[in-house]
């Protein structure tokens, strides 16, 4: 025989398969621990107790209308429609758990929104801190870049050849915070320092820059501290997207999707083009050529492929990353398979570059 294990915002029915009613169990009248019991992932207590009676009276198959670990579900069907239907009938007339239908709303709704802030609650995953920690991680790239061409100028007034023999710009940084004296540079530009063009400035004049160098170095360093940041998320949320893309591509990916979930249910070939909107929108009206890829670009598979196979390039890492994206989120960063789509998407690469 078979019977139903219904669980609705009030208590956990039992409900045969000629949609009588065999047995119930009534929840505490306590809304948030309610809602915490809609939302567990195992068996709550009601749900068991009302499954070990059915069992007892000889259901042997028994089926569940909310999933949970270890039963089996069944979101609608017949039965379970017309419990939906016949609900409030069964919960003030027949079991007068309610003295009315105003009450019973009343109680409806104050676990509706205890259920409704758990949900929202829930849906704000890790996720979010990685869309937070690249978007901090590219406003420090903009701050820093508009502040080194600053530095670059600046100091070039005083000592224009070490300005054009360091070309790194953390390297610039570093040396001009620690030396920033022309007669103070290391032994290999002390002799370019000897005969330099660049004026003459007094202490005050060097130790502004000097200082000025100091902060920048502090952002190159805290950059480097929020990117280690970012992989260990990654590493945690997303891991075989970062094993696929590189930690700053997946994150810029999951923040253009707007989280893990919607990155998972895209079609690859939208997430082949995320970060080309403009240059979509400039095709789409006529104005320019279609883009065959987005932040995916920055990956070595493309910046090493042949100009005119990148098109091809770009379509097949962006299929490994749709599965990548859909095993991160569906088996929570347990399930690892990035070294496999690796490896496959390699050998397609080699036979498309061919």
């Amino acid at each position: 025989m078979k019977a139903y294990v219904i669980t609705t915002l009030v208590g956990v029915f039992g409900i045969a398969e000629d949609k009588s009613l065999i047995t119930a169990r009534k929840f505490k009248e306590d809304a948030k621990a309610i809602a915490k019991k809609l939302l567990a992932s195992e068996q709550v207590a009601e749900e068991v107790a009302v499954r070990k009676e059915l069992e007892v009276k000889g259901y042997e198959e028994i089926v569940f209308n909310i999933q949970r670990n270890n039963v089996r579900h069944v979101a609608n069907d017949p039965v379970i429609r017309h419990f939906r239907k016949n609900f409030r009938k069964i919960v003030v007339e027949e079991l007068k758990w309610f003295k009315d239908n105003g009450s019973l709303n009343e109680f409806l709704v104050e676990v509706g929104v205890e259920f409704s802030k758990l949900k929202i609650k829930a849906s704000v995953g890790k996720d979010a801190l990685i869309s937070q920690v690249i978007g901090a991680i590219e406003e420090l790239d903009k701050t820093i870049n508009i502040h080194i061409e600053r530095l670059r100028e600046w100091y070039g007034l005083y000592f224009p050849e070490m300005e054009r023999e360091i070309k790194d710009h953390e390297e610039f940084v570093a040396y001009v915070s620690s030396y920033a004296y022309r007669e103070k540079m290391p032994e290999k530009f002390r002799k370019i320092a000897d005969d330099s063009v660049g004026i003459d400035l007094d202490a005050r004049d060097v130790e502004t820059m000097k200082s000025f160098a100091a902060t920048l170095k502090s952002l190159y360093g805290l950059r480097r501290k929020l990117e280690k940041y970012l992989d260990e998320l990654l590493k945690e949320v997303a891991p075989n997207l970062r094993g696929l893309a590189g930690t700053i591509v997946a994150a810029k990916l999951i923040d253009a999707a707007g989280g893990l979930e919607k990155l998972a249910k895209m079609p690859s070939s939208t997430i082949q083009l995320l970060g080309a909107e403009k240059a979509l929108f400039r095709f789409l009206r006529g104005k320019g050529r279609s883009p065959k890829h987005g932040y995916i670009y920055l990956t070595p598979y493309i910046q090493n492929a042949p100009v005119k196979k990148r098109g091809r390039v770009a379509r097949l890492l962006a299929s490994k990353l749709s599965i990548a994206a859909r095993v991160d989120y569906y088996s929570k960063g347990k399930e690892l398979i990035w070294q496999k789509l690796k490896e496959e998407l390699e050998e397609k690469i080699k036979e498309a570059v061919r």
